[in-house]
């Protein structure tokens, strides 16, 4: 409810209007796809055969990595050292809806910081909302050890 009769607290339009502040802060590009189905044993290659994945979204795009102190500290563990379990935000444009959680993402520019593209990224949660400006991914960096 209106405190003012006749009146809107956020006018119509309102996010459409920010969504192009945010599309415009997107420099970075990405690709985001999702496996095709499951795996099948090959007996030829002695190994589980997996079909080419399906591009999902390409596109403008911005990454950041979540900062230590605002999450709680994960590690993973690889032989005998531990590893911190590098988190990101990635933000896609707000109509871009066909991302899920397990979709792999790679971003293909950044200029900004050219080592973010040799890292490879799982969508573990699509943070939905209303009046959003973008959406946004929280992606965990699932790159092989030593990349």
């Amino acid at each position: 409810m209106s405190p003012l009769p006749n009146t809107q607290v956020i006018g119509s339009g309102w996010a459409s209007h920010h969504r192009l502040t945010a599309e415009q802060q997107m420099l970075d590009q990405c690709t985001i796809t999702r496996p095709a189905g499951p795996g099948v044993w090959d007996n030829t290659l002695g190994r589980t055969v997996y079909p080419p994945a399906v591009t999902v979204y390409t596109g403008p795009c911005r990454a950041q990595q979540t900062p230590r102190d605002r999450r709680h500290e994960e590690e993973l563990t690889v032989s005998p050292s531990q590893t911190p379990l590098h988190r990101y935000y990635i933000a896609i444009p707000a109509e871009q809806t066909g991302v899920r959680i397990n979709d792999e993402l790679v971003l293909t520019v950044c200029a900004a910081d050219p080592s973010l593209t040799t890292r490879v990224l799982r969508v573990v949660d699509v943070l939905a909302g209303t009046l959003i400006w973008q959406r946004d991914l929280v992606c965990k960096d699932i790159s092989p050890t030593g990349v």
